[in-house]
């Protein structure tokens, strides 16, 4: 699960800014995206989340784009098969040869439709609920003579919502002009398979004289991975475990390895004594999760791993020597510790890169630095965080073998800044950069049209390519 999106989806639900949401909700053939995949265009034609990409992406854009101004919901069938010349449209031809049936769908004055988003993403992001989002693709009243099911942007029950959850059952819309038993029990029947199964279906649902087109999707929480241990090993893994899109909690019990500062952003950092870190996430121990052991030591590693026993989790890793892990595992078959659960757990973990020192300061401040960048996509841009992203680069203050001014605007104290070519002495200069003392002016600019709301295309392209 994107939880960008989905925090993003909620944003917009609670600001009233018209949007859509565009869903994969049938493929066929090789697709780059499976059924379910979505992204979120606004008016303006800002994207989160993608459904592939390419032109199969920017055909389903433009009409998203253009949905979220005068809302309606409609199908959009987009073709990956492409017959003509490759070489045609700068080679950006799709050639998947499959096909994707998409579904855009807006929420404009429909407060009903809102309402029961704003509970699915209440129970996904607060509560950690699982639950299944179910919507009409399509209708008819079923006769002799019907072929085809009725999936116009006039059909009035496309784009209507049901969710349901093991712990709050079924929940429609309240202004769903259908509310009989037999539906409820259809939809309640794909829902629960859809849980087993663990994939999106397309069925078509029949309750008296009609039929009707569901898509049914599994929406479950971000997995979550636990590290415990603060220091230099679990920092890179903290910083790998968000780009994957896992909710991360750090704890140390040493109150000074357990900072903050310490992590890329997003990562939850706690200190407190091990034992009572597992003992409070007990609710949360389940095959959703993944647990890393870290420690500085193997007395910490098998107190946490003690805590774990028995535990069915999604993943358990511990790092040490061969010989740490072997006397680990002994201490726990001693005390008659069950052999198999043990051996379950991955240890020791780790890739030999041939590298003998801990991960480089510089590549952890590009990692923060992609992460402010994919995660706060939709916070205005300002000088702040630009240098912020320039001191995360630099964190030595040097380029090579250079001092630099980190964090901060060039100046031309050491002469213009040129790019250059050719031996000491015969240089041939290719560029000079505008005087620094118009930065300050330009770079406001350039700030004040990144956050405006333009019409244009994402895309902007040079004059002088």
């Amino acid at each position: 699960m994107s939880s960008i999106l989905y925090r993003r989806w909620r944003q917009y639900l609670h600001s009233q800014e018209p949007f859509s949401l565009v869903t994969v909700v049938k493929t066929y053939g090789s697709t780059p995206r499976s059924a379910g995949a979505k992204m979120l265009v606004d008016r303006t034609g800002k994207v989160v989340g993608t459904i592939g990409g390419g032109c199969p992406e920017a055909e389903a854009w433009q009409e998203a784009k253009a949905a979220a101004s005068q809302g309606g919901n409609t199908l959009l069938n987009v073709n990956l098969a492409h017959t003509g010349d490759l070489l045609k449209d700068g080679g950006e031809a799709m050639i998947c040869g499959g096909r994707l049936l998409v579904l855009v769908e807006t929420f404009k004055e429909q407060p009903a439709k809102v309402k029961l988003m704003e509970e699915l993403l209440e129970r996904l992001l607060d509560k950690g609920q699982t639950v299944v989002n179910m919507v009409c693709l399509g209708s008819h009243k079923h006769t002799p003579t019907s072929k085809a099911l009725t999936t116009s942007r006039e059909e009035p029950l496309l784009g209507k919502h049901w969710l349901y959850g093991p712990q709050d059952g079924l929940q429609s819309q309240e202004d769903s002009p259908l509310s009989s038993e037999e539906l409820s029990a259809a939809l309640e029947s794909l829902a629960q398979k859809v849980i087993a199964k663990g994939e999106a279906l397309c069925q078509v649902v029949s309750y008296g004289n009609y039929e009707m087109e569901i898509f049914a999707e599994l929406i479950a929480p971000s997995k979550r991975l636990y590290i415990a241990g603060a220091g230099h090993v679990s920092r890179p893994v903290a910083a790998i475990g968000k780009m994957c899109g896992f909710e991360v909690t750090v704890n140390d019990d040493r109150q000074l390895y357990a900072d903050p500062h310490l992590f890329v952003e997003g990562v939850k950092v706690v200190s407190k004594p091990f034992t009572e870190f597992f003992t409070e996430l007990e609710p949360y121990l389940d095959r959703d999760c993944a647990v890393v052991l870290v420690t500085r030591g193997h007395k910490h590693d098998e107190e946490c791993l003690r805590c774990l026993i028995g535990k069915e989790l999604g993943y358990i890793g511990m790092i040490g020597s061969r010989r740490r892990t072997v006397i680990i595992m002994e201490h726990l078959l001693s005390d008659g510790v069950d052999p198999s659960w043990l051996a379950k757990v991955h240890a020791p973990i780790g890739l030999d890169l041939g590298g003998e020192t801990p991960i480089s300061r510089d590549i952890e401040g590009v990692v923060e630095m992609m992460l402010d960048a994919t995660q706060n996509y939709t916070q205005n841009m300002t000088k702040e965080r630009i240098i912020g992203w320039h001191a995360a680069l630099f964190p030595t203050g040097f380029s090579g073998m250079y001092k630099i001014n980190v964090g901060n605007y060039r100046t031309d104290k050491q002469g213009p800044m040129q790019v250059v070519s050719g031996y000491a002495g015969k240089e041939k200069v290719h560029y000079e950069a505008p005087p620094a003392e118009f930065l300050e002016f330009e770079m406001q600019d350039l700030i004040d049209y990144i956050n405006s709301e333009t019409e244009e295309d994402c895309l902007i392209h040079s004059p002088n390519p």
